[in-house]
């Protein structure tokens, strides 16, 4: 297809969105035959896509219900079942899962096997998979595998810096270091969950606080954990040390107020 082709359908196509009327641009003979690829095509990738979720519905159910022994045989059929499509042969997006499964019930050994399985293959150069950019994920791999320091370090590194190139712009909490940066957004997933979760969050942001005393979205974080964890007095006093890291005064003071903050509440405090 031409170039002045491909630009007036597109031209068209646009036309109809914006609801403009035109003459309908001829198709070329060659068109017919590939849109029929790209249907035929699509309707395969949807028919790999239901095969492997009937695959993993035995593993999901398993997992449903907390059934250990179950989940074990279930993925172990998903494993030697065939599979089709684009598909990686380790199993990264499900080991995540199931790692986090197993930790979450307190069966550590599982949860370290899944894990180790999974950051085993990850080198310097490599890319996260899908799964281990989860940080709820990365945390728990940190703190209970028996990996050497340094290679927790090269690990950290890793996702700290694949995270801030695909979840936030270039160079963003430039004051938060790999760890702090750990911390900080798994307060953030604490923030987006249930509210037996808010209290764990704001202890992660306590931490990220700590790591990075000057980063005023960590101090932000606290004060809006505590916030919604029902700790009143706590998210006040977090928001008094989050003010101390903001420039403008019109914006401190109307951070102040969200949380309750007031000059006479203020005045209060004063020795």
């Amino acid at each position: 297809m031409s170039t002045t082709m491909k630009a007036l359908i597109v031209i068209g196509v646009c036309a109809l969105g914006a609801g403009i009327a035109f003459v309908a641009m001829p198709v070329t003979a060659t068109t017919k035959p590939r849109q029929a690829q790209l249907q035929a095509g699509k309707k395969i990738v949807e028919g790999w896509e239901k095969h492997e979720a009937a695959l993993w519905k035995p593993v999901e159910v398993a997992m449903s219900k907390g059934d250990i022994p179950a989940v074990k045989v279930a993925f172990a059929a998903y494993k030697s079942a065939k599979h089709f499509g684009y598909y990686d042969p380790t199993f990264p997006y499900e080991r995540a899962g199931l790692a986090k499964f197993y930790y979450k019930r307190g069966d550590i050994a599982d949860a370290k096997t899944e894990m180790d399985a999974l950051t085993a293959p990850i080198t310097k150069t490599s890319k996260f998979y899908g799964g281990i950019e989860d940080a709820d994920f990365m945390w728990i791999w940190l703190h209970i595998t028996e990996a050497p320091q340094a290679r927790k370090d090269e690990l950290l590194n890793i996702w700290s810096d694949d995270y801030r190139s695909h979840s936030m712009k270039p160079g963003a909490y430039p004051e938060l270091g790999p760890e702090a940066l750990l911390e900080y957004v798994e307060g953030q997933y604490g923030i987006g969950g249930m509210p037996d979760g808010y209290k764990a969050a704001a202890q992660h942001f306590e931490r990220a606080t700590m790591l990075a005393p000057n980063s005023l979205q960590a101090a932000q974080g606290l004060a809006l954990a505590l916030s919604f964890a029902g700790d009143k007095e706590g998210a006040k006093q977090a928001a008094i040390r989050a003010s101390r890291l903001m420039m403008d005064s019109h914006a401190k003071s109307a951070f102040l107020r969200s949380y309750g903050v007031t000059k006479e509440y203020l005045e209060k405090l004063k020795p």
